[in-house]
C-alpha cells in the first residue's frame, strides 16, 4: 500500500539523517534547567577571560560525539566546546506526558528520580574537575546555569555543515583547550623526536594519574585511549564526565 512505502520512506530518511549528522539537533542539547547553587563556578579572573573571550571571537565545527556531549572544535584548532546531551539527562517523553495508571505511579516516578540523579552526578563530576583539576583538565570555562553575563552568541556548524547561532547564557557546556590523543600523540613524539622524548610524556602521564588519586578522586571509565590527550608533552584528562 502507497501508506507503507510513504512510512518506509520517511523512516529510511529519519536514520539517513541521523547517521549524517550523528544525531545533532538543537532540542538535544537544550534545557529548562533551574538554577543551582551548587553547580555556579567562581569568576574568571582577567587572564582567564581574555583566553575565554579569545576562545568564543571565533566560529566552531562539529568534531564528535560522546557519551555525555557533543563535541566542536574551534576554528583555530586549539579549542573545543562540549554541550551536554541534556535529553540523555531527561526522562523521556512517554514518562513526563502520558497519563500513567495508579499501579505504575511508582515505576514513573522512579524513572525521574533515576534520572535526575543522573544530571547531579554527571554535572557533580564537571564541578570536582573545573574546582580541584582545572590546569589537569585544560578546563577554560564551565556553564552549568543559565546566565545573563556572557551576551554572546556562538556560531555552531553541525557535521553536514549547517550553521546554527547558539545563545550560550541560555545553555549548559564547558570550554576546554584542544589536546591530540594520547596514542596518535606518543606515535608522533616517536617518528618526530625518538623514544626520550615519548618516555618524558608518559612520565608525566603517571604524575597526573597520581595526582588525581591523591586528590581523592576516582575514574570509573579511565581509559586512556579516549579520555587523556597531551599537548605538546603536557598531559591532560580531557574526558571529565
Amino acid at each position: 500500500a502507497l501508506w507503507m512505502i510513504c512510512a518506509g520512506g520517511c523512516i529510511l530518511l529519519q536514520r539517513f539523517c541521523h547517521k549524517q549528522t550523528d544525531g545533532f539537533s538543537l532540542y538535544k542539547i537544550s534545557s529548562d534547567l533551574k538554577f543551582h547553587p551548587e553547580w555556579e563556578v567562581p569568576h574568571l579572573d582577567q587572564s582567564g577571560d581574555k583566553e575565554l573571550s579569545s576562545a568564543l571571537n571565533q566560529p566552531y565545527h562539529y568534531l564528535a560525539k560522546g557519551a555525555q556531549s557533543y563535541v566542536f572544535l574551534s576554528e583555530d584548532g586549539n579549542y573545543v566546546i562540549k554541550f551536554f546531551r541534556i535529553y540523555h539527562l531527561h526522562p523521556p517523553f512517554w514518562v513526563t506526558h502520558i497519563q500513567w495508571p495508579w499501579i505504575l505511579q511508582s515505576y514513573r516516578a522512579n524513572k525521574i528520580e533515576q534520572k535526575a540523579k543522573e544530571l547531579q552526578k554527571d554535572f557533580a563530576s564537571y564541578k570536582i574537575a573545573y574546582d580541584q583539576m582545572r590546569e589537569e583538565t585544560g578546563l577554560i570555562y564551565l556553564h552549568l546555569n543559565k546566565t545573563r553575563s556572557l551576551q554572546k552568541t556562538l556560531t555552531l556548524y553541525d557535521k553536514i555543515g549547517i550553521k546554527y547561532q547558539i545563545p550560550l547564557d541560555q545553555m549548559e557546556f564547558l570550554v576546554q583547550k584542544r589536546a591530540e590523543l594520547v596514542y596518535p600523540a606518543l606515535a608522533s613524539m616517536v617518528e618526530k623526536e625518538g623514544l626520550e622524548s615519548a618516555q618524558v610524556a608518559l612520565t608525566r602521564l603517571v604524575d597526573l594519574l597520581c595526582l588525581r588519586c591523591k586528590k581523592g578522586i576516582r575514574d570509573k571509565d579511565p581509559d586512556l585511549n579516549t579520555n587523556f590527550g597531551f599537548i605538546g608533552k603536557t598531559p591532560l584528562q580531557i574526558d571529565v564526565g
